[in-house]
């Protein structure tokens, strides 16, 4: 007679820190990167795949930090974290949902790269709309904003060094 014998497996579910490199951060990266988050250096827990894991958070509505808990891992394997795209026939184009802060640079219908934002501040706050972008700045302006890029009377996008920040800024 035969008899069957049951082997539990249990799959580990990694906490990750700044700073911290080698497998759990490579699946992390890689897991993220499938979604569209913009990640940093392959198999390093650096400051730009911190913005990454910011970005997932707020798309998933949980606490804005850069922890990348077991809770983050376990929705990334469930396939969570997808930005919903509301306009997918407008070719390639860029989409700012305010109240998640979190923008996407949109090609094909997907989102290609996504960033956390921050908002506007109280005397220039975020304008909602559908823009032309009208100028592109390299390098740094007077305000300080890196590779701004501007779409209605001054307010523009920024870049940083490592992530875009939705940046409601008026040049006036």
């Amino acid at each position: 007679a035969t008899t069957a014998r049951t082997r539990i497996v249990r799959q580990a579910t990694p906490n990750v820190s700044a700073g911290e490199r080698g497998l759990a951060v490579r699946m992390l990266q890689r897991m993220l990167d499938d979604k569209g988050y913009v990640v940093g250096k392959q198999g390093v827990y650096d400051a730009r795949t911190q913005r990454a894991v910011l970005a997932f958070r707020k798309v998933t509505r949980r606490a804005k930090n850069t922890s990348a808990d077991s809770s983050v891992f376990r929705a990334l394997r469930r396939g969570e974290g997808t930005f919903k795209v509301r306009f997918p026939n407008h070719g390639r184009h860029m989409e700012g949902d305010v109240d998640r802060q979190v923008i996407a640079l949109i090609k094909d219908g997907k989102a290609e790269r996504i960033y956390h934002s921050s908002p506007g501040a109280p005397a220039t706050p975020t304008i909602r709309g559908s823009f032309w972008v009208y100028r592109k700045d390299p390098g740094t302006n007077a305000l300080g904003m890196y590779r701004s890029v501007y779409f209605i009377r001054g307010y523009a996008v920024r870049s940083e060094e490592h992530t875009s920040e939705l940046q409601s800024r008026s040049s006036s």
